[in-house]
């Protein structure tokens, strides 16, 4: 289980830094923030105003004077009155400026992840991504919102209380606040640890997410191999370090709030004392004592909330400094060259290939081959000799080491990426399907498409016998990666999806593995309708399907070892024969 207690701690030069950046999102709104910021100094000035009115109540009292009554019932009005206004014009500005601020956070954290490289993906697991966009998000929303409240609103407070204090006795509100560096102490040292704590909770929540994602993946193979034991005690384990993360935060600010409170409760006392002494106050009425005194009473609420202020503000930091680390990942590298219509001619030149994770090993070994447009071609070879790793290579899902692949004479490290994915089409054994209709999911990234089309498609790749069976036949929402359908059905649609968008390159990547035979022979009979209109290149394990292509490439371990029509292939009695055989033989013992 990971865990980041070992992780060293970060400075607070940093903190500030990923504080400031997450602030900058508010420049846009800051009419809202100033709209705030006047809300909270009204509402601060209300606490100047209650220790005037309990002067003015004592004045009262001592001088008989009751005629005043009325003054003080009509500022007692006037203070709740601006208390409330100020409060809600305060709490609005800055809920609206945290919510966008949110919004902003999330709409690029999207659009971000989805230009992130492939190799991003497989280093990170997607309930990581997702504990960040949604818990982590919420972490900054809260500092953004409940922290900033607070630092506007009792910050504002304390300052106008300080300045009452000072205003009316100098010297001993100087005394007054000779605790304030040791309170700012006690504050420093609980902000590092709350802000470690809140990376080790965001990880433990990380975990939870991941055993619970992972699980309900794979439901079926928990109740097939009786894994629910084995299941219910990784979940415990991580549940089991989230809570006790939880605590340790817990534990620090419960620690932290009442020593901040103690220093303040020394201090008051410290100024009742000296307030008590004749020299400190001289001539000064019972009145304006007890207002001195109802204004450093005051200071305490205030101080006590900026304190508690640091638990907030710390998750906020933690999941901030979590979000830009998304951000200040490199996207995929793209080129500047569009065109709205490519022949499909491909050319791979000496590709090499090393996935960094593996960087030893060669998946792809100087390659060379030769696509004319129009053409069908073929790559065929046992697992793991490189076939797929090509496609992905195609499509820019990765980056050759060495090499390079062009497309109609001009390299594909020079197209616009999202143009040059828009000439291609990739279809592959691992079916991705959405949870909206049977039509949205054939018509996937098109806009003003025929439903006519839609309907030539999904007969072209034997879909619409079964899709007219739907309870709600084309409108029929297929849930979470097409749950409803069989695996067979389910690569029918893909590829209707790739029929409807009529590319020049098609990539079939065992795309009819879960087909029977005679779905697989009419699908094909379909697919021969677009040779010599666009560029197919197909990667087969059952090479019947792939016998009248115009050319073969046979991989092994990363090479190109054979090359040539299948009639040529098996004439050199080589590795594709060997295959052809071993692929007859498996069919025979299936019949």
């Amino acid at each position: 289980m990971k865990k980041l207690a070992n992780r060293p701690a970060e400075t607070p030069i940093s903190g500030r830094r990923v504080y400031l950046r997450l602030l900058s999102y508010t420049r846009q709104y800051w009419s809202w923030f100033i709209f705030s910021v006047f809300g909270f100094a009204l509402y601060a000035l209300t606490q100047w105003g209650w220790a005037e009115a309990m002067k003015t109540i004592v004045d009262i009292v001592e001088q008989q004077n009751f005629d005043r009554r009325l003054d003080v019932v009509g500022l007692i009005l006037i203070l709740f009155f601006m208390r409330g206004i100020g409060h809600f014009i305060g709490s609005y500005g800055i809920s609206k400026v945290a919510r966008q601020v949110v919004y902003d956070l999330r709409q690029q954290f999207f659009k971000h992840v989805l230009r992130l490289p492939m190799t991003y993906f497989r280093n990170q697991s997607n309930s990581e991504l997702l504990t960040k966009m949604t818990f982590h998000v919420e972490q900054v929303g809260a500092a953004s919102s409940e922290a900033v409240k607070i630092i506007l609103q009792e910050g504002i407070t304390v300052i106008v209380l300080m300045v009452y204090l000072l205003w009316s006795n100098w010297k001993l509100s100087l005394l007054f606040f000779i605790a304030t560096p040791i309170i700012g102490w006690v504050i420093r040292v609980a902000s590092l640890r709350l802000r470690r704590l809140s990376q080790g909770i965001q990880s433990s929540l990380t975990d939870v997410n991941h055993v619970v994602a992972e699980s309900l993946r794979g439901i079926e193979v928990v109740k097939n191999y009786s894994g629910f034991e084995y299941e219910i005690h990784r979940f415990t384990k991580a549940n089991d370090n989230n809570n006790h993360q939880t605590m340790k935060m817990a534990i620090t600010t419960a620690i932290s709030t009442p020593v901040v409170q103690l220093l303040i409760g020394a201090q008051l006392a410290l100024l009742l004392g000296l307030a008590l002494t004749p020299s400190f106050f001289g001539e000064t009425t019972t009145g304006e004592f007890l207002a001195y005194l109802t204004a450093a009473a005051l200071l305490t609420k205030p101080v006590r909330q900026l304190t508690q202020v640091n638990t907030f503000l710390q998750r906020g930091i933690a999941g901030a400094s979590s979000i830009f680390e998304i951000f200040d990942t490199p996207i995929e590298t793209t080129g500047e060259y569009r065109t709205d219509k490519i022949a499909g001619k491909i050319e791979f030149k000496n590709i090499e290939f090393h996935y960094k994770s593996r960087p030893e090993i060669s998946a792809i070994h100087n390659v060379s081959i030769h696509i004319p447009a129009g053409s069908m071609v073929a790559f065929v070879g046992k697992t793991g000799s490189g076939k797929s790793t090509l496609l992905d290579l195609l499509l820019r899902f990765y980056d050759p080491t060495a090499g390079e692949i062009v497309l109609d004479d001009r390299s594909i490290a020079e197209y616009d990426l999202e143009n040059l994915r828009s000439h291609m089409m990739l279809v592959n054994q691992h079916v991705v399907l959405f949870d909206r209709s049977v039509r949205d999911n054939i018509a996937f990234g098109l806009s003003n498409v025929n439903f006519e089309d839609i309907q030539a498609a999904a007969r072209a790749a034997c879909a619409e016998e079964f899709i007219l069976k739907l309870p709600n036949q084309w409108d029929t929402r297929l849930g979470e990666n097409g749950a409803q359908l069989s695996g067979g059905q389910r690569q029918r649609l893909a590829i209707a999806r790739a029929l409807l968008r009529k590319t020049p390159v098609v990539l079939f990547d065992e795309a009819t593995s879960a087909l029977d035979s005679s779905a697989e022979q009419t699908i094909q009979q379909s697919l021969q309708t677009l040779h010599g209109k666009s560029t197919m290149i197909m990667v087969a394990h059952r090479l019947a399907t792939i016998q009248n292509a115009d050319c073969i490439f046979v991989m092994d371990q990363g090479e190109c070892v054979e090359r040539g029509t299948h009639t040529e292939l098996m004439a050199l009695h080589g590795v594709y024969a060997e295959l052809w055989q071993a692929s007859r033989s498996e069919e025979k013992n299936k019949g």
